[in-house]
Parts: structure tokens; C-alpha cells; sequence
């Protein structure tokens, strides 16, 4: 009896342990909470209910929250010579409005296009995560078995998970909850421009979109169509290079002073890494307009 007694103790031990290590599953009404302590209107929180999308939940979360504990120049490795020709052959088909670029916000073409390539290779790689859906599982971050699980998971991305980093990653997951309501904020506003702006609204895991991955706060703000009278689409090549050019401005480059340039691709992307590559893969793509120009064209 005793035995008995010990091993029904093990087995609802282990499954109270199994309990609470399991894996967290999205939960719409704490969604719906924060949603409604923010001042969502309930009309826009049925229509963001409607389209939201949980497929990708824990992979969402993982990638917003433990990314930084993979420290390399993700961006310097991919200079090289055919993302060169890649950039080159982008201005050439892209002149007219890259000289436009240039000429409303003194933006050079070849770095706009090398920008552009580095986001997103030109709009091959736009990304497959439902915006809208990326920002509502954030607002799902803070919960304490959200954090308990990326405090877990973050073995899959370094070798050693120190007490640091477990506290490093509850900080980052409680962020990601006010950087996700800000966004939401923004889609709202892109959803007043466009009422079907939800439905079919893809991009990256971290809620970027279109050829300049932009987040939705950055679309308000900055998006600009080549037609001043349209409404900007991100992934027609003109509006995204008026886009860019108009960020990169606002955000203080100056035509003749190179230490802003610098400055402002950082607030695009807050690393010196990224920065660099970018104008390293402009000269190599300038080079190559140089040398095509200087080559004799075949008869």
C-alpha cells in the first residue's frame, strides 16, 4: 500500500511539474483586456479578433524577446559582390525615381537602393507573418508563464543562460507589451486610410513591412508615394524609395555632411554594423555604375 501510495504521489507530482513547465498558449481575452485599457474602441477589437492569427505565437515571442542573446554582424557578411550587382541593376531599373528621391530630400539613389536590398532584397523576401497578429501575441509577453517560457527558451540561443540574461529577457518581454500597444496604435490609423488593411497585412516577425520594412508607427510617420496624391503602398519600388528618402531626412542626414549619415541609417536600424554595410554596399554598386559607364557598349 505504501508503494502504491508513493507512486500515485510521484505521478501527480511530475504532472504538476509538467503543468507548470508547459508550453504557454495565446489567450484573446488578456489580449482583449490590454486592448481596452488602452482606449481601443470595441468595434476595432472584434476586427482585430477576426483577423488575428495565433499560428505562430511561441515563435513570435521567442524572436522578439531572445534574439539579442545571438551577438554577430548579421549585416557586414552580406556585402559582397553579387548583392553589388543586385543593388546596381535596382538603380538602373529604378532611376527615375531614385533621382526624384534624391531631389526632394537629398538622399543618395545608391544608398536608398542598397537599403532597400539589405531589408528586404528589393521586396523578394517581404516576410509571411500577419502583422496585425505579430503585435497582438506581444501584448501577450508580460504574462508571468510567457516569461517563465522565454526564460527557458533562451538556451536555443546561447550557450549559457546566465541570471543576467533571465532578467534581461523578463525586462525585454514586459517592453515588448508597450512597444506592441504603440504599433496597434498606428495600425488603427492606417486602418482609418484603409479598412481592409488587416486582412492581408504581412511582413517580418518583428511586425515589419514592405520593401523598406517598415513597422506600422514608421509608416504613419514617414511613408510617402512617389504621386504625392496617393495613398503610399510599401512595396511598390517608388513609394518605398520616396519612403526611405524621406526618413533618412527627417531623421538628420545632410547631403554634404557623412558623419549624419551614419547617424540617421542608425535610427532606421540602432546598430553601427548595419550602418556600415550599407554604405559599404553603395560604394560597391557606384563602383559598378562607374565601370559600366566607362565600358564601350558592344555593337
Amino acid at each position: 500500500m505504501l508503494r502504491l501510495t508513493l507512486l500515485f504521489f510521484l505521478f501527480i507530482s511530475s504532472g504538476l511539474v509538467h503543468a507548470k513547465s508547459a508550453d504557454p498558449v495565446p489567450n484573446w481575452e488578456l489580449t482583449a483586456q490590454h486592448l481596452r485599457k488602452a482606449g481601443f474602441k470595441p468595434k476595432f477589437i472584434q476586427e482585430l479578433k477576426a483577423s488575428y492569427d495565433p499560428h505562430d505565437f511561441k515563435q513570435v515571442l521567442e524572436l522578439n524577446t531572445l534574439l539579442f542573446l545571438k551577438k554577430s554582424d548579421y549585416h557586414g557578411v552580406q556585402v559582397t559582390d553579387e548583392a553589388a550587382t543586385d543593388v546596381h541593376e535596382f538603380v538602373v531599373a529604378n532611376r527615375a525615381a531614385l533621382s526624384l528621391a534624391e531631389k526632394r530630400y537629398g538622399v543618395s539613389g545608391d544608398v536608398i537602393a542598397s537599403l532597400l536590398w539589405m531589408e528586404s532584397r528589393h521586396g523578394k523576401n517581404l516576410g509571411a507573418f500577419h502583422v496585425p497578429s505579430v503585435y497582438l501575441t506581444l501584448l501577450q509577453a508580460d504574462r508571468p508563464d510567457v516569461i517563465r517560457y522565454l526564460q527557458r527558451a533562451g538556451h536555443r540561443f546561447t550557450t549559457h543562460v546566465t541570471a543576467k540574461n533571465r532578467q534581461d529577457i523578463a525586462s525585454r518581454a514586459h517592453k515588448r507589451v508597450t512597444w506592441a500597444l504603440a504599433e496597434l496604435k498606428a495600425i488603427h490609423e492606417m486602418h482609418k486610410r484603409n479598412k481592409n488593411v488587416l486582412k492581408d497585412f504581412n511582413g517580418s516577425f518583428a511586425g515589419a513591412f514592405g520593401m523598406p520594412q517598415f513597422i506600422p508607427s514608421s509608416y504613419v510617420s514617414y511613408a510617402r508615394a512617389e504621386n504625392k496624391s496617393d495613398i503610399p503602398d510599401l512595396e511598390d519600388a517608388g513609394d518605398a524609395i520616396q519612403s526611405v528618402g524621406f526618413y533618412l531626412q527627417k531623421n538628420g542626414w545632410k547631403r554634404a555632411r557623412s558623419k549624419t549619415h551614419v547617424q540617421a541609417l542608425m535610427k532606421y536600424n540602432n546598430s553601427h554594423d548595419y550602418a556600415a554595410a550599407i554604405l559599404k554596399l553603395s560604394k560597391q554598386a557606384v563602383a559598378l555604375s562607374d565601370a559600366s559607364r566607362r565600358t564601350p557598349s558592344s555593337r
